[in-house]
């Protein structure tokens, strides 16, 4: 049963070109690139086929980030940070876009992304959405000032939405896998919910970079391998679990 979606919205690094020119200041382009993308989540969440789909963002979250509200919602706006980031990881603005070029992103980018997903909800039946990130070891340096002062931080982030006790009671299922395997897990921490689309059941896991990057964030460790085996497993079980579950989701 194919009914898994791994949603993976932050793995690029990519910028079209028709856009660069938008960017002012390249220094902190660059940094805030390299210290936002969840980078490889493309390659460590990659199942087996035959009991998930992948949609992947080709583009990168500094230019589009397709999981941001399009509105007053959205908490990140406050640090030039919404759908269209105008200031980077050091809060210094480095992006100038016109209002053309806002309208052509959210029409051509974050909507046609959006509808892609839904397309594929629609294709597929009882749909669970896994939210697939990665967060670092350090989460002092990388965020807004002020924002929040971060201790240890687990291994492993389920992320739930409040009020949904379907994802609720499969996250608890994902931990208590995890924590059987040795490894540390967090309820909403760093991080919390997951991606919300047509009430469909969503479930985030936020993977630590100190299990398969070394300190630079560019490389590989040679732990990669383990971490990718780890969720490819643990895909199979939460396939398992919706078949023995019989979930049910609003459509």
């Amino acid at each position: 049963m194919n009914n898994l979606i791994l949603h993976i919205p932050h793995s690029s690094k990519h910028i079209p070109c028709s856009y660069v020119h938008e960017y002012t200041d390249k220094e902190e382009l660059e940094e805030t690139i390299l210290k936002l993308t969840d980078i490889y989540t493309d390659e460590l969440f990659d199942a087996d086929s035959s009991c998930c789909t992948k949609i992947v963002f080709p583009f990168s979250r500094v230019f589009c980030d397709v999981e941001r509200f399009n509105d007053e919602r959205e908490e990140m706006l406050k640090y030039g940070q919404g759908v269209i980031y105008t200031h980077g990881i050091n809060g210094r603005k480095f992006r100038a876009p016109s209002d053309h070029s806002v309208s052509d992103i959210i029409q051509n980018y974050y909507e046609k992304h959006k509808s892609k997903v839904r397309e594929k909800i629609r294709e597929l039946e009882d749909v669970i959405l896994i939210d697939c990130h990665s967060f670092p070891d350090d989460m002092n340096k990388y965020a807004p000032p002020n924002l929040i002062n971060y201790g240890k931080l687990p291994d492993i982030c389920i992320g739930y939405n409040q009020g949904d006790y379907v994802s609720q009671n499969l996250s608890r299922f994902i931990a208590d896998y995890l924590n059987e395997l040795g490894y540390k897990t967090a309820f909403n921490y760093p991080f919390s919910g997951s991606y919300q689309i047509d009430n469909v059941t969503s479930v985030m896991i936020e993977i630590n970079k100190r299990l398969y990057l070394n300190e630079d964030h560019l490389s590989k460790r040679s732990d990669f391998y383990k971490t990718k085996a780890l969720l490819n497993g643990l895909m199979k079980q939460i396939e398992k679990y919706e078949t023995t579950n019989c979930l049910h989701r609003k459509r």
